[in-house]
Parts: structure tokens; sequence; C-alpha cells
């Protein structure tokens, strides 16, 4: 997210709470029935990954760690619906741990990351510049507000509207009448 002065922290703040409860869930192991856990395991302490500092960070804060990037990014993948590959390019010099190729996260060469680093930088300004102005409102957009689990935003089909009775197209209309009247006065 591009962060202003005083403008970009306290969104950042609310969507990595936001973004890290999501992750800790999407993280969470699943239940494994103690059949399946050999003696082995059982004493075996999971080394924590650690994620390498970020680089070619263009949009995001450069002060962010590769853990905070690494969270933010698992959001925003099940947000989209997508894989890292979506907009990282693979390394064709490299392998990974497990003997496929490494993906290159500072590589340009995607129109999809163009595309992302776009889209971030319009959820900031719809945060900072609009949401965070509306009293109360305390919900930051996210890419998922749009996409909703879909790489391509889907279009608002808005509900079929429905009759209201006579007696309340009649309190709708008075209020209506109401609201005109008192325009009226003050002009």
């Amino acid at each position: 997210m591009r962060l202003r002065q005083g403008h970009g922290l306290p969104v950042l703040a609310i969507l990595m709470s936001a973004i890290s409860g999501w992750t800790l869930a999407a993280q969470a192991p699943a239940a494994q029935s103690s059949k399946t856990v050999n003696a082995q395991d059982r004493g075996a302490k999971q080394t924590p990954i650690e994620y390498p500092a970020p680089v070619n960070l263009r949009v995001l804060p450069k002060t962010m760690t590769g853990q905070q990037v690494h969270d933010l990014m698992e959001a925003w993948s099940s947000q989209l619906n997508t894989k890292c590959d979506g907009c990282h390019a693979y390394d064709r010099n490299h392998l990974g741990p497990d003997g496929k190729l490494a993906l290159n996260y500072a590589d340009d060469s995607k129109d999809l990351k163009r595309v992302a680093r776009m889209m971030v930088t319009m959820m900031d300004q719809i945060n900072t510049d609009y949401i965070a102005k509306i009293e109360g409102s305390g919900v930051p957009v996210s890419c998922g507000t749009c996409h909703r689990g879909d790489i391509g935003a889907q279009p608002y089909e808005p509900q079929k509207t429905v009759e209201l009775p006579a007696s309340e197209t009649r309190q709708v209309d008075c209020a209506e009448q109401e609201l005109e009247r008192a325009a009226q006065a003050r002009r």
C-alpha cells in the first residue's frame, strides 16, 4: 500500500490485523489422528519458516518484513483465488527446496504484477481518501470486496426490487415530501 504522511498507516494497521487473522486460520494445521503420527514426529519441533527481506517493493512500505509481505500476499491470494505464480515469474536459474523452479519475487515481467500494483494503489486511495473519512465506517476495502474469490472482479447484479404494500409506499412518499419541504424552507 502506498503510504502518505498521516494517512496510510492506520489503514495498513487495520489491514494487517485482519490479514493476520485470515492467514493464521489458513495456516492452522489440519487435525491429525493419533494413528497417523509416528514416534519420530511426536518429539520433532517444526522449524519456523523465515522469509527473506523483500526487495523491489514499489507500492508496499519498504519497512515491511518478509513475514508481513508473505502474510499480506497470502491474504490477497485467498481473496483472488490465485497462486503466487499469477503475479510472480519463475526463476529459470534457481530451484526451490522442493526441487521445482523457484519464483523470482522481484521480477516485474508479468503484466498481472503491474495490474496488482495499480489495484493496491487504488485500494489504498479508496481507504485513505474516502472510507477513512466516513465516521464509524471502520471497514477498509480489500481485494475481496470486489473480487469475491475470483481473479476477475464480478459485475454487480442488483437484486430484483420488491413492491411495497400501499401503506408502506404512502409512508415513503410522505417522508420524501417532508424532505422536499425542508429543502424549500432552507432556500
